[in-house]
């Protein structure tokens, strides 16, 4: 059985800071739906203690780790992409380039 509900704003609850900063945050509303899934007990420890120290409902969380995944992951996965962070691709593009170096 799915229910729908009204949302405010979705997953995108960690937007309403903006809000307080005078940036406009209107959104539409979008329909929910309730579906019960299980996941083991030490990832549901950890997605609730994150959940707290972000200061966002459980709910918002899940929904922003699901939205995250729907609209990027799931492309670079099929495309081969590879995730890095910023200061690995700084020193990446800044090393001495070996293979012309040694002609």
């Amino acid at each position: 059985m799915v229910l729908e509900e009204e949302d405010d704003i979705g997953p995108y609850h960690h937007l309403a800071n903006i809000k307080q900063s005078g940036t406009d945050t209107s959104m539409k509303r979008r329909k929910t739906a309730l579906k019960s899934i299980r996941i083991p007990k030490d990832l549901l420890a950890i997605l609730e203690e994150d959940s707290i120290d972000r200061g966002i409902s459980f709910n918002s969380l899940v929904s922003s780790l699901l939205t995250k995944y729907v609209e990027w992951e799931r492309y670079t996965e099929r495309f081969g992409f590879v995730t890095m962070t910023s200061s690995f691709s700084i020193c990446y593009w800044k090393r001495p380039m070996l293979a012309n170096s040694s002609s």
